[in-house]
């Protein structure tokens, strides 16, 4: 009978700690959700990778926006996206105290009469004893026991008060926005918190939990910047196939015209060979363009999970975009940076492990105790204060981990406020090249005309029109080097500031 009693306050215990312990883990774990449930539209927004690849056959038009939301649409159902933010939410659950509740369920036969060499012949008695602990938080903890022998029972509730009850609110009791880093974490706010402990994920747990969707973003943004660098690419590689072909074009023009020339007495045979060799150079590098281009078309593909073998992409123009102002890309860039993030927080740590070695606080536990029967409580409190030898050496210690990591903060600063400098600096190099490069284009290929159309009458030889041609394809080459080069440099620029 009093085993069965046990197994139905076993049982009962079970449900309890379970829904408890459920219940709270839904509630601390709810801010993590819908952190993670924000974190994959932050960007530019979502694309229907489906509809674009049942529209791909036909020749889908992909603009630069359309072609990045539908590479980090697939990226986001990559197992490197989903298990980021899952992974982080596992271990936050695990750091819910009331999780580590356990029961247990003794039993055992002893002999009463342990007199004479034979088999016991005394009375027996066999007693079962349920025990559970639940911890409410890393510092409150219930524990609570019935003996079914006995039919007495008790219920204690214990609290340790931490031994830097009294010091700065150390890392982690803050910085749960994952703004900038954690400017203000030492204050008040997590002062309730480290006297009491947490209802459901520690502070450690919740800071790597926010460490990881920041580290999810940032995953995000670079697979972002890779794919606009794609499309850049994927446009150039599409503008070397049809120069290419032109050039072929233009290549098949000088041959027949220098056919006339020989034909008219005006040319030797050796100038439709060169000729004629030029065509077998156009024909060798529209092959080699086109091979780029179906290549490139293919790694489009991988990224996007779309054929992209008939697809056609909208041209970017010229650069005409506005360039912020220094001040607001230097401040956007100091609270984007993953590593000055890591490097404030890492601080924190510093000054809370400095805060526990200067503490000459005891450390004190508190029990409160219940037992049956009608009885008063008991309070009992302990406290325990001990001074280290070595306290010296570790304050020291400390407070050179302090030291070294605010300069590791300062100069994580300084190297941020340094590249947005430089890339801003480098930008508008690459932008006031733009008018010259454009410029040199367009004189090339005014001169390229008027030289093929000398050549044609008769007062132009051929060295002087592969001169044209020389001086047409390097500056073609310049003006697509720098346009691509001009909007790379502003997508890098836009992603590292998180703009």
């Amino acid at each position: 009978m009093r085993v069965a009693r046990g197994l139905v306050l076993v049982a009962m215990a079970v449900v309890l700690a379970a829904t408890t312990a459920t219940a709270a883990a839904e509630t601390a774990t709810a801010a993590m959700a819908a952190t993670a449930a924000a974190a994959p539209t932050a960007g530019a927004g979502t694309v229907d990778v489906e509809t674009l690849a049942a529209g791909a056959g036909s020749g889908t038009l992909w603009t630069i926006d359309s072609f990045v939301d539908a590479a980090v649409e697939t990226w986001r159902k990559s197992l490197d996206a989903t298990s980021r933010l899952e992974l982080a939410e596992i271990s936050e659950k695990l750091s819910v105290a009331l999780r580590s509740s356990s029961i247990t369920l003794s039993g055992g036969i002893s002999n009463q009469d342990g007199s004479g060499g034979g088999a016991p012949s005394g009375d027996r008695s066999d007693g079962e004893r349920v025990s559970v602990r639940v911890p409410v938080t890393e510092r409150i903890s219930v524990t609570g026991s019935y003996d079914f022998d006995r039919e007495t029972g008790s219920v204690k509730i214990s609290y340790t008060l931490p031994k830097t009850w009294l010091a700065g609110a150390g890392a982690g009791s803050g910085g749960d926005d994952g703004g900038d880093g954690g400017a203000g974490v030492r204050g008040d706010a997590g002062t309730i918190e480290r006297l009491l402990g947490a209802l459901g994920p520690n502070a450690q747990a919740r800071q790597a939990a926010n460490m990881s969707v920041l580290e999810y973003r940032a995953a995000e943004a670079s697979t972002r910047l890779a794919a606009q660098k794609a499309y850049i690419n994927a446009i150039k590689s599409v503008k070397a196939t049809a120069v290419a072909r032109e050039e072929l074009r233009l290549a098949e023009v000088a041959l027949e015209i220098a056919r006339r020339r020989r034909e008219a007495g005006i040319a030797a045979d050796s100038e439709v060979e060169q000729a004629a060799m030029k065509v077998l150079d156009c024909q060798i590098a529209l092959a080699r363009a086109e091979n780029d281009e179906r290549w490139m078309r293919l790694d489009l593909a991988e990224i996007t999970g779309v054929d992209m073998s008939n697809a056609t992409f909208a041209d970017l123009p010229e650069f005409d975009m506005e360039v912020p102002e220094l001040e607001a890309l230097v401040e956007a860039a100091l609270n984007n940076d993953l590593n000055l993030i890591k490097a404030h927080l890492e601080l924190d740590s510093a000054l809370s492990d400095l805060d526990a070695a200067r503490s000459l606080l005891p450390a004190v536990s508190v029990d409160v105790q219940l037992s049956t029967g009608g009885s008063k409580p008991v309070v009992s409190a302990s406290a325990s204060w001990s001074l280290d030898g070595s306290r010296g050496l570790n304050i020291r210690r400390a407070e050179i981990a302090v030291e070294r990591q605010r300069q590791a903060v300062e100069a994580r600063r300084k190297a941020v406020v340094e590249e947005v400098q430089r890339s801003v600096e480098q930008l508008n190099l690459d932008l006031w090249s733009a008018e010259k490069w454009r410029s040199q284009l367009e004189n090339a290929q005014k001169a390229y005309d008027e030289a093929l159309k000398a050549y044609a009458e008769g007062d132009l030889l051929m060295v002087d029109l592969e001169r044209a041609q020389l001086n047409l394809t390097t500056a073609r080459n310049n003006y697509m080097a720098n346009w691509g080069g001009v909007w790379q440099a502003w997508y890098s620029l836009m992603n590292y500031c998180g703009m």
